[in-house]
């Protein structure tokens, strides 16, 4: 799996700030990656309406430049970490939760039994609960509405977790 990848990250509409933390958050764990790795936030995007997800608006702001990871040794193509979003809802009889995949990871975020280190672990919980503290419950996770209904609602995230169990994509939506 080689290529560029994207994460969504959903903001309320108007959340000053919100360039500046998610582009600290990826610069906070560049050691983590190998230097073939930039991350671009962009200055500008889109405003949904959470019960439909249609766009209702944009914002703008401040274009702040491309944050590029810094290790220098191997690395597991296509496998890495995962932040967790957690929120204290529920909808449609499950817990709200957010996943932000963190790939692919330096060779030094595994330990000997190819599970993620506890220094990974801790770093990438402190910088994801950094973001969540800078956009001060303007971070959400975005439950999209079921086919043909209009009943899908958006959760504040209250704090982050990062797993220790490796993640890779399996699928994929089309």
């Amino acid at each position: 799996m080689v290529g560029p990848g994207v994460s969504t990250f959903y903001f309320t509409a108007g959340g000053a700030g919100m360039v500046a933390a998610t582009r600290l958050l990826f610069g906070t764990l560049a050691a983590w990656f190998p230097a073939a790795i930039r991350w671009a936030v962009p200055a500008q995007g889109d405003v949904i309406n959470d019960a439909n997800g249609d766009i209702v608006g944009s914002w703008t702001e401040t274009y702040l430049g491309v944050v590029n990871g810094n290790y220098a040794g191997n690395y597991l193509e296509g496998v890495g970490g995962r932040l967790t979003w957690l929120t204290a809802s529920r909808t449609r009889n499950r817990i709200v939760r957010g996943t932000t995949f963190m790939v692919p990871l330096g060779v030094q975020a595994y330990g000997s039994d190819g599970v993620l280190t506890a220094q990974w672990s801790g770093d990438a919980a402190t910088a994801a609960n950094a973001l969540v503290a800078d956009t001060a419950n303007e971070l959400r996770v975005w439950t999209r509405p079921q086919p043909g209904e209009e009943n899908g609602t958006s959760h504040v995230v209250t704090s982050a977790a990062a797993p220790s169990t490796p993640s890779w994509l399996t699928s994929r939506k089309t």
